[in-house]
């Protein structure tokens, strides 16, 4: 399980940890390690890692975002994924396969088996996509290179 060091708010303002820590640098601050997928970028006590979870959270908003495909907009969020995975088992054993299938935006489109294969398609690049900004940003985080959100905003725009 990968953990984080996060700051510990239940024990700021009690005994041996001042309401106001930041004013005395002498004292150490209440920590607490915690998984890291329930870490937010505000709890993190280092800043690289405030910012490996900032990028965490942004590959996992681009992920689940979805995407436009041929007029569609496609869901990308993990029970469409599953959906979606399931229509191309079916298309890839029926070529006469045919599907009604809700859009994202509530629009019903008739899809045969051919759309659903390159939907499927489209939907691991966008997250073979996504996955691989967030591999090249890792690293600049570590090495000092992303030093603020703004960098990782870019990078997944």
């Amino acid at each position: 399980m990968n953990t984080v060091t996060v700051l510990d708010q239940s024990r700021v303002g009690k005994k041996g940890f001042p309401m106001h820590s930041a004013a005395f640098p002498e004292i150490a601050l209440p920590t607490k390690e915690i998984l890291a997928s329930e870490a937010t970028p505000e709890q993190a006590v280092d800043p690289k890692q405030a910012l490996m979870l900032y990028a965490a959270d942004k590959r996992w908003q681009k992920e689940t975002g979805g995407f436009e495909f041929n007029g569609l907009h496609i869901a990308t969020d993990d029970r469409s994924k599953i959906m979606i995975a399931g229509a191309r088992e079916a298309a890839k054993g029926n070529p006469d396969f045919t599907t009604p299938w809700a859009t994202s935006t509530g629009e019903i489109a008739l899809l045969d088996a051919a759309k659903i294969i390159a939907i499927s398609d489209a939907v691991g690049a966008h997250v073979n996509n996504v996955f691989g900004i967030y591999a090249q940003v890792l690293p600049l985080i570590l090495d000092g290179t992303i030093t603020d959100q703004t960098h990782i905003d870019t990078a997944f725009a």
